[in-house]
């Protein structure tokens, strides 16, 4: 890491080679944390006119403020990033459970008792994984003015988690199973079921996510192995 009073050290000594050489670095580290935290190219250059040129002593300051700022969000980032492998972890083996010979062939057989348990508890997990990467999002950038998309694997996450509980429960088997208990799970990322009495805010999960509404899980109907079961 650059030292900040490095580069005061040069300026009394009068040495203008270290403190270009100082303010090389610096660049380059502001330009890749940018990079890692897909920075758009518009506030890039706004900060790049303002503060790369003269090499001064105020605007190494500016720079190292810039540093520390662009550092808190990354390790903000990195959190973020954390909940949402708990969360795909959860989207895999839900997944899994739905593809099993006994749920997928659910208009011919019924479906083990185990497996119902853990589709439940599955489902549960989600809506509390799903939950808790939205607040740490919305706490994140009231914190620090995060306002990038979430970018996961190359995509905006906000983007995925529209349609990927669709996806992963997608036999008619387990969507059989849903519907028994009222939820639809085409673009329902929280397993909302349609019946609960909840707010046109709650229903619409874009509006959950710039409200952020921690109370989203009293207001749905608890999914549970009764609410599942073939009888």
């Amino acid at each position: 890491c650059i030292q900040k009073n490095e580069v005061t050290q040069a300026g009394t000594l009068g040495n203008r080679a270290n403190i270009s050489v100082m303010f090389s670095r610096i660049r380059l580290l502001v330009e890749t944390l940018w990079s890692e935290l897909h920075t758009s190219q518009e506030e890039r250059g706004l900060f790049a006119t303002q503060y790369y040129y003269p090499e001064t002593i105020d605007n190494y300051n500016h720079m190292f403020r810039e540093v520390q700022f662009l550092c808190r969000k990354r390790e903000s980032g990195e959190h973020i990033l954390t909940l949402i492998d708990t969360r795909e972890a959860l989207l895999r083996r839900l997944k899994v459970l739905c593809e099993t010979p006994e749920v997928s062939k659910i208009a011919k057989t019924s479906v083990h008792e185990n497996v119902l348990d853990e589709i439940v508890s599955k489902v549960n997990e989600l809506r509390i994984a799903t939950h808790n990467i939205l607040t740490s999002v919305y706490a994140t950038r009231k914190r620090i003015g995060l306002g990038a998309p979430v970018i996961w694997k190359n995509i905006n996450y906000f983007d995925k988690i529209q349609s990927d509980v669709s996806e992963t429960c997608s036999t008619p088997g387990i969507r059989s199973l849903f519907l028994k208990c009222g939820i639809d799970v085409h673009r329902n990322p929280f397993f909302l079921p349609s019946g609960a009495v909840v707010t046109a805010k709650q229903r619409n999960w874009k509006s959950v996510l710039r409200g952020f509404d921690s109370m989203y899980c009293r207001s749905a109907m608890p999914c549970t192995a009764s609410t599942l079961s073939m009888e």
